[in-house]
């Protein structure tokens, strides 16, 4: 309903069109839904599939948003409305189990886990999200909080620095060994990429000579990184093939080498196209035939039976019957 709000403002849509525009985002709704019925609860597959399509939906929102106020300042304030409704839901949420615990303590009633976990996730998907979405897509233009400021500027950033020094470090030991990566650095880099972007849009508002600095040059320090992580993925691949996590990876990398060429190229919407990149990979792993999960499971499918011929194969593999040649790779 937001998202047809803000485009219906945006192109000022007759009410007919703004009608069938949330029919459609209705029939969007019921296929993800029955997507999610396909899986258990507690599957890998429900997993990636809720959360991915719950973060682009996010990123919609605040690409939406773009519209109606400056650009610079939506990615602050959508972090700011996700602090309030993390606050709403948990203050529901946990004052809600209290009253539990203390029915439970008090009068000897057994009240089941699942119960408390129904209720936390009712909060975080219901008032949780009421809340994100009332402050979100507030018109009124977002004021950049100093106390802000002073954290992420003059103590985010300079730790982030130190953190970059240390990565390129390492990567001039393994250019001047001629070492290969190991497998540790693909979620080190990964996390400074998240902070990368994290803080290239946080501070977009920031009017700060350093911060200026950052925003246009910044990915020129990330960008040989993750060539390094691309090398250290490859080599993880190739001895234990593709697993959903490194799928996950892959993808990531995608985004954010993308991105950083952006910023680097046309650095002029690159705020914006960083919200459409994020939605389109995040749908892409989450829905299509190439999501994260059967991907990789494919992947390692096909690895076991190649395995198997190949042990059937050899000289020394005629005598070994094909149910003991699976077991034996099952293990």
């Amino acid at each position: 309903d937001a998202h047809v709000e803000l485009l219906a403002e945006r192109f000022k849509m007759r009410r007919i069109w703004r009608d069938a525009l949330q029919g459609c985002v209705l029939v969007i709704f019921g296929l993800l839904v029955a997507s999610f019925s396909d899986y258990g609860k507690f599957e890998t597959h429900f997993f990636y599939t809720y959360y991915l399509s719950f973060f682009a939906f996010v990123a919609l929102t605040a690409c939406a948003l773009c519209w109606h106020q400056k650009v610079a300042n939506v990615f602050p304030a959508v972090s700011f409305a996700g602090m309030i409704g993390f606050a709403a839901a948990f203050a529901v949420g946990g004052g809600l189990a209290l009253v539990l615990l203390a029915i439970e303590k008090l009068f000897g009633t057994r009240i089941g886990w699942s119960v408390y976990s129904t209720l936390w996730g009712g909060a975080f998907a219901a008032i949780g999200t009421e809340f994100f979405l009332a402050y979100s897509t507030r018109m009124e233009p977002f004021e950049f909080p100093k106390v802000w400021k002073v954290l992420f500027v003059y103590v985010v950033l300079p730790i982030y620095m130190l953190l970059l020094c240390v990565l390129w470090v390492y990567l001039a030991k393994c250019v001047i060994l001629w070492k290969l990566p190991n497998g540790q650095v693909n979620w080190l880099v990964t996390t400074a990429s998240s902070i990368w972007i994290t803080l290239y849009l946080m501070l977009a508002p920031v009017e700060n000579r350093l911060v200026v600095l950052f925003r246009r040059w910044g990915a020129a320090l990330v960008i040989p990184l993750i060539v390094l992580q691309v090398c250290a993925l490859a080599i993880r691949i190739g001895e234990y093939g593709l697993t959903p996590s490194r799928y996950a990876s892959i993808l990531f990398v995608v985004f954010t080498s993308s991105l950083a060429a952006i910023t680097l190229v046309w650095h002029s919407r690159a705020n914006v196209m960083a919200y459409v990149l994020f939605a389109a990979v995040a749908l892409f792993g989450a829905h299509s035939h190439w999501n994260i999960v059967d991907t990789g499971v494919r992947a390692q499918i096909a690895r076991l039976k190649a395995f198997a011929e190949r042990r059937l194969s050899s000289p020394e593999g005629h005598h070994d019957r094909p149910g003991r040649v699976l077991h034996e790779v099952g293990r």
